[in-house]
């Protein structure tokens, strides 16, 4: 089963807007990609604009075919570009109520992380569920 989570992000309005992502989203693989790969605003804004992903690499360019039938963690699927799904359904969604609304959407969804880049804060901060226990 997949580690779902939510990637987000506070625009100047402190509207929230975000995306979700549906492989590998515990801390120690999307949270260390999104601190050391996607450290500042701009490239926050690069993740949330692909869209909803199937899973985040190193590089938010298309993942490349596996090599010997090992798959490289390189590149990114993201949903639109990759699989051509309606950028409708998987462009990045808002929220009017900023951090407040995303944390609610956490708490309400089958994603047991959230990961919320707040430029005030410095950068990501992420909202655990599921493994906290309030399942």
């Amino acid at each position: 089963m997949s580690t779902r989570c939510f990637i987000g992000i506070i625009e100047s309005d402190n509207a929230c807007r975000y995306i979700k992502c549906n492989a590998d989203d515990y801390p120690e693989w999307v949270g260390r990609l999104l601190l050391t790969y996607y450290p500042t605003r701009d490239e926050a804004v690069a993740v949330i604009g692909l869209g909803d992903l199937s899973s985040l690499g190193r590089s938010l360019d298309a993942r490349p075919e596996p090599k010997d039938g090992i798959p490289s963690d390189d590149g990114s699927v993201a949903h639109h570009r990759d699989w051509q799904r309606d950028w409708a359904e998987v462009g990045p969604r808002k929220l009017k109520n900023g951090f407040l609304g995303f944390d609610q959407l956490v708490k309400d969804s089958d994603c047991d992380f959230g990961y919320l880049f707040v430029a005030r804060a410095a950068g990501w901060s992420v909202i655990v569920h599921g493994i906290s226990g309030r399942d």
